[in-house]
């Protein structure tokens, strides 16, 4: 069975609910501004990332360890809101301009990102962006050849496993690996080069 070992010096993570209480609440917020604005939300009024987040804050490890931007976070905690929040998910649909549950994309592009169109929106919420890549977030619609605006997302179940605190190994990782808490550093690994380079020191 293959070990995963904790960074030398780490230290232990910290889980407080109120801070997730807290950052659902400012994404509720802007999720009602959004549903009653609609056309008239700008880019600079989408909203911002949490900030002050503490590093040993589980779900902060997704920004820090994958280098994610301000607003792939932000599509997150959307994301996050609408699986615990009922009054959120009452603002995403009022969002969604089609009659879907889940949230569309087009509503989280005009939360996150505003109603006018953005490169980074584009790249971002694109197949090869971050969040679908590294399988952050995962469509719910089935359908191949939806158009853009009508994909539904949902939350990656590790995420939220994070937003609530869950720290531990991945179910998924769980059958052939195991945290392995001795010290072990950098050097000492066996790795692919340019992962080495790649890597935060």
């Amino acid at each position: 069975m293959a070990t995963t070992s904790h960074a030398e010096g780490a230290v232990p993570p910290v889980f407080d609910a109120r801070r997730v209480v807290e950052a659902i609440g400012s994404t509720q917020e802007r999720l009602r501004t959004a549903a009653v604005v609609k056309d008239a939300l700008s880019r600079e009024d989408a909203i911002e990332p949490e900030h002050g987040w503490p590093s040993t804050f589980p779900v902060s490890w997704l920004r820090e360890r994958l280098t994610l931007s301000p607003t792939e976070e932000r599509v997150l905690w959307v994301l996050i809101a609408h699986e615990l929040c009922p009054v959120s998910r009452r603002w995403i649909r009022d969002l969604n301009t089609e009659q879907i549950a889940d949230p569309t994309l087009d509503a989280i592009r005009r939360v996150v990102y505003g109603v006018a169109p953005t490169i980074d929106a584009w790249r971002e919420l694109s197949a090869e962006g971050a969040l679908r890549r590294r399988g952050l977030i995962a469509r719910t619609d089935g359908a191949a050849d939806a158009p853009e605006h009508r994909q539904t997302f949902r939350v990656a179940s590790r995420v939220l496993a994070l937003a609530h605190g869950d720290a531990g190994l991945d179910p998924e990782l769980a059958t052939f690996a195991a945290f392995d808490d001795s010290e072990v550093g950098l050097e000492q690994l066996e790795a692919a080069a340019e992962f080495v380079r790649s890597s935060p020191r």
